[in-house]
């Protein structure tokens, strides 16, 4: 599960990227619905007087829900050696923190919504088990969110301090309390469907986050999907379920933050582990080949997709009888066409993998998709895009989607696409999808 800065997501494991809590993810069958979402009959513009009533007049006590717990205070955790930190409601912790109720836990950290008593601000403590590999994953995290917390589209770190229990060493990361992730608000709120308008605000904010971690920072990412992106909120709201934001209103400043650089690497390290969560990983990473700031943008062409469709581009199988690797990259060659083996470098460490998956062929390939997703006849089936829009989005996301990383767009040409940038002539944003 991801990391918890917000009320609605959860610490990440950093060993089991691959295995994210399945209520967390996206629609597991790629062309197909969360059975578990509610029936909408359809997301086309309805055709009604009620079209013509002033945006501001319908809008006016709209508010952004999240419909299941925030809380999930009921988890068992292990604590005393190599666990959690136990704390309790109400109780001050490092001298200036009050806490207010545990948010959610993972795989090396616990995460508690506090209020900071001196300034009053809401805050996320992010408390790391003390166990040796957890205090090693906290301090790796720190490291790079201290790089890229001069970016105002990357999550703040506010504080950062150790304290020395009975137990052991406790790291903990104090964040800024964020709202829901991109991933509740798909799946699980009131304004599951984004206008065209927001998909490309959406986009914008991801890829300037991107551009700055990449270009100012030299760090990649490594773990970009809808649950490590999270929605900017009033401070006043922090504490609160739902939100006064309006993501159809084209008014709206809610923005998204990139969080949870847990994973992540320099550009100038010689990355060889398993990185990105599989629905979002990139097929040079499948290989285990050189990784460069390429593999985010890999991911920001899926999650486009999945903000504009709600369905996911490249879907995982987890079923213990079928080689996940294989079978996802036929999906992605499916769609894409053959995957050359040249376009990888292989190694000593990697050859094995290699391999498994060219064996003596050039190329990779199981064959060609008779029903494309990155088409405009099923973006214009499965989004509120104009048959204009559905063409500039295909092309966005089959320049982010090369097979070659070296064609990839980098996040600073894709904020100059022109898709991010056309002028919505169809008022999308003046119609109600709630359901």
């Amino acid at each position: 599960m991801s990391a918890v800065i917000s009320q609605y997501s959860c610490t990440g494991s950093i060993e089991q990227i691959d295995r994210e809590n399945q209520e967390n993810q996206a629609p597991a069958k790629q062309g197909t619905k969360d059975v578990a979402e509610s029936p909408v009959e359809s997301r086309k513009r309805p055709n009604s007087e009620d079209d013509q009533a002033p945006i501001a007049k319908r809008r006016s006590n709209v508010q952004l829900t999240i419909y299941e717990p925030a809380s999930q205070s009921d988890q068992k955790l292990d604590y005393g050696k190599n666990g959690y930190l136990e704390l309790e409601e109400g109780e001050i912790f490092g001298g200036r923190y009050q806490v207010i109720k545990r948010l959610g836990a993972g795989s090396y950290a616990a995460v508690y919504m506090a209020e900071n008593m001196y300034t009053k601000q809401t805050v996320a403590l992010k408390i790391a088990k003390c166990g040796e590999y957890d205090n090693l994953n906290s301090t790796e995290e720190i490291r790079y969110t201290m790089f890229v917390r001069g970016s105002p589209d990357c999550v703040n770190l506010l504080d950062e301090f150790t304290v020395n229990e009975r137990d052991g060493k406790h790291h903990v990361l104090v964040f800024e309390m964020l709202g829901p992730t991109l991933n509740q608000i798909l799946y699980r709120s009131n304004q599951k469907y984004l206008t065209t308008d927001r998909v490309r605000k959406f986009c914008r904010d991801i890829l300037r986050g991107l551009d700055y971690s990449h270009n100012v920072c030299g760090i990649i990412h490594c773990d970009l999907k809808p649950a490590n992106l999270m929605i900017s909120i009033d401070q006043d709201e922090a504490q609160q379920t739902s939100f006064s934001i309006d993501l159809r209103d084209p008014t709206c400043t809610a923005s998204l933050k990139i969080g949870d650089f847990g994973i992540s690497a320099f550009k100038t390290d010689n990355v060889t582990r398993l990185v990105q969560t599989c629905p979002y990983r990139a097929p040079e990473a499948h290989v285990q080949a050189e990784i460069t700031p390429a593999i985010d943008l890999w991911s920001v062409g899926c999650v486009a997709y999945q903000m504009a469709t709600q369905y996911v581009l490249f879907p995982c199988n987890h079923d213990g009888n079928v080689d996940e690797r294989l079978d996802h990259l036929g999906k992605i060659s499916a769609e894409l066409g053959p995957i050359p083996a040249e376009l990888y470098t292989t190694t000593r460490l990697n050859g094995r993998i290699f391999r498994k998956v060219f064996g003596k062929k050039k190329e990779f390939q199981r064959g060609m998709s008779e029903t494309p997703s990155i088409s405009v006849d099923n973006i214009l089936d499965k989004s509120l895009m104009t048959r204009r829009e559905a063409e500039s989005f295909c092309d966005f996301l089959n320049q982010l989607l090369k097979l070659d990383p070296k064609k990839r767009l980098t996040a600073k040409q894709a904020l100059r696409h022109p898709f991010l940038f056309e002028t919505n002539d169809k008022g999308d944003a003046s119609v109600d999808f709630f359901v």
